[in-house]
């Protein structure tokens, strides 16, 4: 049984984020040159949030992984990259799968900015919340999830320089969060068992278009939450 690795970005370019398209022509290339140094077999998705809502960072992973699902071939095992368009790989090793989350980059408090885990722990704790618009509250969630089903978070390369970050602009997170209505939503992901229903198990979607790259193991979704 081989492993079959996704990388999945979650991206959009409008308005106050206007400038991830750049981060992402800087992300692209470097990827491009960086993998060639692993022999592992990968498919790199960007999922691109097709509206003007808050931006949905948690339900784009979702789709991440259900559409990787459709590009598995028979006999692989799929193990995923969740990674910002913001994070540019130095000294990080994507051939080495493990199960549960291994942390890179991010917060003590979430699973975010950059991580690894295998397809069987995502799916295990369903996904993230499909409902959390906006920034920030879905990393939380999703290492809560984590916590309830007992499944190992390794922080043994977290946040030690391994990665860089791409410069930001300052005003992408301003009127893009509710801070009263993501902090219900995530109380109520916890409470009851809710987070069972309300995951990869829970998400609608729909597909506009896909772009593949023939010189690149690359494919741009364009979707509609």
């Amino acid at each position: 049984m081989s492993t079959h690795l996704f990388i999945l970005l979650c991206y959009r370019a409008r308005g106050r984020q206007v400038h991830r398209k750049a981060q992402l022509d800087i992300l692209l290339p470097a990827m491009k040159e960086y993998m060639k140094k692993f022999q592992v077999k990968y498919t790199l998705m960007v999922m691109e949030q097709n509206d003007d809502q808050n931006f949905n960072r948690g339900k784009l992973y979702n789709i991440g992984y259900l559409e990787s699902l459709k590009r598995l071939q028979p006999g692989e095992t799929p193990y995923y990259c969740h990674s910002n368009v913001d994070i540019v790989p130095k000294n990080v090793d994507y051939s080495c799968f493990r199960q549960g989350f291994r942390d890179i980059c991010g917060w003590e408090g979430g699973l975010g900015a950059m991580y690894f885990c295998d397809g069987e722990s995502y799916r295990a704790v369903n996904g993230y919340p499909n409902d959390m618009w906006g920034w920030g509250g879905d990393d939380s969630a999703l290492i809560e999830r984590a916590k309830i089903m007992n499944i190992p978070i390794d922080r043994s390369r977290y946040n030690n320089g391994d990665v860089e970050i791409l410069p930001d602009n300052v005003i992408t997170h301003n009127n893009d969060t509710n801070d009263i209505n993501r902090t219900k939503l995530f109380t109520r992901d916890l409470v009851n068992n809710n987070w069972r229903q309300n995951g990869l198990n829970t998400c609608k979607y729909s597909i506009e278009s896909v772009v593949y790259n023939s010189d690149f193991n690359y494919h741009h979704y364009l979707v509609n939450l």
